[in-house]
């Protein structure tokens, strides 16, 4: 048909997603052959693994909380974390270090405190310290208390047990979730699945097809497919459209202007999106701006560095992919289920601290044991 892509249902399987009447000379779902062992192989474990992977499945547990620390028992998964208050303690200690006291008399660890955190604790990558902030700041307010601390910290322990179903379970999925939905739309897109399942592999010698292969079928199995046509058109009001496209209603804005960049071969920086007379900035989800059950969403190029010579977009495996796996989005309901379901393997590898942080070292006792005798000593 020539009509507008209609909004196709959640879990649409490939076979309806195939029957589905789309635009001109739609994408097709390209199903691939299944890999051994199902959708996920068996978990392989890491040999030369410094630390032990507790990952149990405990058929008690049927936990039906979200995150918020007010709705979630803490104490609970302080518990099965197995964190102590003298681990508590340590921890308050490296935090007073670095903590920045607020207007209110508070403390806090601010982003650049956490980079100082960690540049002398090394605890993760330089790379990776942005996203360990946002997830830990689970109130976006830019800082993180000490009970954030403690939480995020617990969580991302290298020795916390992952028991798929409990709470150490949950709380972890929800954390490694959103530590991949760099986005922040509330659902992982296909690059952000893609980049999470990378990881889970990174320890194997495997073939770039084979990683390839084994997204697109997760992508199958476990994505939903919301789309609109995006039509893009001038200010001029000239009839026409400069380009249109499949996009995710789940999509951002810096999505929809990667899009907009690679057709009209112009550079991202200096887009300027309007949905309506609203800009479609960075952050926004497209759902979020256009009325629901839309199938065509006019967007106007407000305006664009038509001149330049560097229009060098860095290339997504998405750009691979001719079917709708492309634009497919996993909800965390989603994820979770495939977790507590093993459906999904080897991410308690994921979300990880390089090191403890939570303890003090052999040293750091052996000092702190010292001093305690030479005080009773001289007393």
């Amino acid at each position: 048909g020539s009509g507008p892509p209609r909004i196709l249902p959640k879990r649409c399987t490939p076979a309806a997603r195939r029957a589905m009447t789309v635009p001109r000379t739609p994408p097709k779902v390209q199903k691939t052959a299944k890999l051994s062992g199902g959708v996920v192989g068996h978990e392989n474990r890491d040999a030369n693994a410094e630390r032990p992977l507790i990952v149990l499945f405990d058929p008690l547990y049927n936990p039906k909380w979200d995150c918020d620390p007010s709705k979630f028992d803490v104490d609970h998964f302080f518990k099965e974390a197995s964190i102590t208050d003298a681990n508590s303690k340590v921890l308050r200690g490296r935090f007073d270090k670095f903590c920045t006291q607020g207007d209110d008399g508070s403390f806090h660890l601010t982003k650049e405190d956490f980079g100082r955190f960690n540049l002398h604790y090394k605890i993760c990558a330089s790379d990776d310290e942005e996203q360990y902030f946002r997830v830990m700041d689970r109130n976006g307010r830019g800082q993180l208390s000490f009970q954030d601390f403690l939480i995020g910290c617990s969580a991302a322990n290298p020795t916390t047990p992952h028991i798929l179903n409990s709470y150490t379970g949950y709380m972890r999925a929800r954390y490694l979730f959103d530590f991949y939905n760099t986005s922040r739309s509330g659902a992982l897109s296909f690059e952000e699945l893609a980049r999470l399942l990378l990881d889970t592999k990174q320890h194997l010698s495997e073939p770039a097809e084979k990683h390839r292969h084994h997204i697109l079928e997760v992508a199958q199995e476990l994505g939903e497919v919301s789309v609109v046509t995006a039509r893009i058109t001038g200010t001029s009001g000239a009839s026409g459209s400069l380009c249109e496209f499949w996009a995710s209603t789940k999509w951002v804005g810096t999505a929809i202007k990667r899009e907009v960049a690679k057709f009209l071969q112009v550079p991202i920086d200096g887009l300027e999106i309007l949905v309506g007379h609203r800009p479609l900035d960075a952050d926004v989800v497209l759902e979020d701006v256009i009325s629901p059950g839309a199938r065509v969403v006019q967007m106007t190029l407000a305006s664009a560095n038509w001149d330049s010579q560097s229009t060098v977009i860095e290339p997504n495996l998405s750009d691979t992919v001719a079917g709708l796996e492309r634009l497919v989005h996993i909800t965390f309901d989603s994820f979770y289920q495939a977790l507590t379901s093993e459906q999904l393997r080897g991410t308690s590898r994921l979300f990880r601290f390089r090191k403890q942080i939570l303890q003090l070292s052999e040293a750091q006792r052996s000092k702190s044991k010292t001093r305690k005798i030479t005080a009773i000593g001289g007393a």
